[in-house]
């Protein structure tokens, strides 16, 4: 019995655990001129792994809470690159400068 139980408090254990630290995080890819979103597809690159983003809204599941580097190239816009902190409840709004708007 005593095995049994033991048994059982390990496996709730792992149960709980499994995921521990993965998270869900929502975001939307736009224009930083007109804060539209951008509609066409878009290759959005965290850490290196690319995912593809059409109408401007996308989710990255079972990501690990921390630092990830985004990316993103699309043409007409310029080259996007920041690394940010991931948490629970983080939304990510990227805003893409488009290659013929100036500097501010």
């Amino acid at each position: 019995m005593k095995r049994l139980v033991m048994l059982l408090i390990i496996a709730t254990t792992i149960i709980a655990f499994t995921g521990c630290g993965q998270l869900n995080v929502t975001g939307v890819i736009k224009s930083a001129l007109n804060a539209k979103l951008i509609e066409e597809p878009v290759v959005l690159y965290v850490d290196g792994e690319a995912i593809t983003v059409t109408g401007g809204m996308f989710t990255l599941e079972e990501v690990k809470k921390g630092p990830h580097t985004l990316r993103v190239e699309h043409p007409g816009f310029a080259k996007y690159e920041k690394t940010v902190e991931l948490d629970a409840g983080s939304r990510l709004v990227i805003a893409l400068l488009s290659k013929s708007e100036p500097f501010m």
